[in-house]
């Protein structure tokens, strides 16, 4: 009963205390919001797509508002070359201001050019990775991406699952529509720690049922499909990327008197090395550290220790850019684990796309751009290599990494998906870039 009781409880908290609500929860309303009506796409002013390019559904592990990832990327890229896309917010009411009750109407907004949000309040509280959908809830959300759909006039829809918690919609909407599902198994979930048994014990069932399965790196794939040789013919590669147009004002460093700046951007979470950078920090005094990001591990709050550490909380994906046209060099400070292991960094290509030097533990999927990369094990092998990053004045190196961010980016990903619709829809024209290079991964 707690769960249906805890949003109103949480509604008089912020009622009382307005600055404890997450600025996520506001996010999704200075977006063009409108009730899911008939009338809501010209409230909207969303245009309706053309009827034979197929729309992209999302049903992602995380919230468009609160880091800027591979599902928000890829759906941004999608509709960048034509395809519509909706994407259903996780939070599933708690971005919602007002409890069920007083506000159970299903939203829609637009969050960018082609790309729309689906809202969807349940009744009980809703903790995305702690438990998963009951049956009646998996009505309400299904019943509320039919309705969205229709209204957009949607009939060739392709769903991306990035979650086993949607297992029950994404095969509710198959049923019932023929709507295919890819599975985009771009982390070794059990690799986390705060993923609820029931959600990941449907992972399995997702894999099996999904019509095809993408990921994010070859050694996820190898990991996934050991035990499962079905995955095999129907599994692809697509990695993750970046978009160098974002980080073009990063490219051209100003140079700065004093201290060298060595910079972090992403999460700070369990696979953060704290060990290594403790002794990376003291060791190195000449040199400032600048973590950027949200402390996800108490474990990480030790490092504040360090004079020599700067905390940044989490910024926008915009703001970035800016904090990267500082730095120096670049760091991926991660500690060796099964998660790690299979994991294809995001924040290695948006390094990349503003030129910077980077310096990275031993790590799989970074092994592969070793020419680019200094890679250095333990306290003393790092700062090694940080000392090279920083003397390193090489325009070829420079340009180097800059090339690899050209041909690794999200518009190639988007460019993959699409190529794997068309197994379902097949289309009369090729909506891809020009030039797909490395970025087409195994397709």
């Amino acid at each position: 009963m707690w769960q249906f009781a805890r949003p109103y409880g949480r509604y008089i908290y912020y009622a009382l205390r307005p600055g404890q609500r997450p600025d996520y929860f506001h996010a999704p309303w200075r977006c063009r919001t409108s009730k899911l009506t008939d009338k809501a796409l010209e409230v909207l002013q969303f245009g309706l797509p053309d009827p034979e390019r197929v729309a992209f559904l999302f049903l992602p592990m995380v919230d468009w508002h609160v880091r800027f990832q591979r599902s928000q990327q890829l759906a941004r890229a999608l509709a960048g070359m034509g395809h519509a896309c909706t994407y259903v917010n996780p939070q599933l009411g708690c971005e919602y201001r007002a409890p069920y009750l007083l506000d159970p109407q299903p939203r829609l907004g637009i969050l960018c050019d082609g790309v729309l949000e689906l809202h969807v309040h349940l009744p009980r509280a809703h903790e995305s990775h702690q438990r998963a959908l009951t049956r009646s809830e998996v009505r309400r959300v299904a019943g509320a991406v039919e309705r969205a759909l229709e209204i957009g006039q949607f009939r060739k829809v392709v769903q991306i699952v990035s979650f086993p918690r949607w297992l029950e919609v994404s095969q509710s909407l198959k049923e019932r529509h023929g709507f295919p599902v890819i599975y985009d198994c771009h982390d070794y979930l059990r690799g986390f720690e705060r993923i609820a048994t029931e959600i990941m014990d449907r992972e399995d069932a997702l894999l099996e049922r999904s019509d095809s399965v993408v990921f994010s790196s070859e050694h996820l794939r190898a990991i996934m499909t050991e035990r499962r040789p079905f995955l095999r013919h129907k599994s692809s590669l697509v990695r993750n990327g970046s978009n160098p147009a974002d980080f073009e004002n990063a490219v051209a460093r100003r140079s700065h008197p004093g201290e060298s700046i060595v910079g972090y951007a992403g999460a700070l979470e369990a696979w953060f090395d704290v060990d290594l950078m403790w002794e990376l920090a003291r060791a190195r005094p000449d040199l400032r550290f600048q973590l950027l990001g949200r402390v996800e591990d108490r474990r990480v709050l030790r490092l504040r220790d360090c004079p020599n550490i700067e905390f940044v909380a989490e910024v926008p994906y915009s703001e970035i850019p800016g904090y990267l046209k500082r730095w120096d060099a670049a760091i991926i400070p991660f500690s060796h684990s099964p998660l790690t292991d299979a994991a294809d960094m995001i924040k290695l290509y948006e390094y990349f796309s503003a030129g910077l030097p980077v310096v990275s533990t031993p790590l799989r999927q970074v092994e592969q751009f070793r020419e680019v990369v200094y890679i250095g094990e333990g306290a003393r092998g790092f700062s090694s290599c940080l000392d090279r990053a920083l003397s390193e004045h090489s325009p070829e190196k420079k340009e180097l990494r800059l090339g690899i961010a050209r041909q690794e980016t999200w518009a190639h990903r988007a460019a993959s998906l699409i190529a794997i619709s068309r197994a379902w829809y097949p289309a009369p024209y090729a909506a891809s870039p020009s030039n797909l290079g490395r970025g087409t991964g195994a397709i």
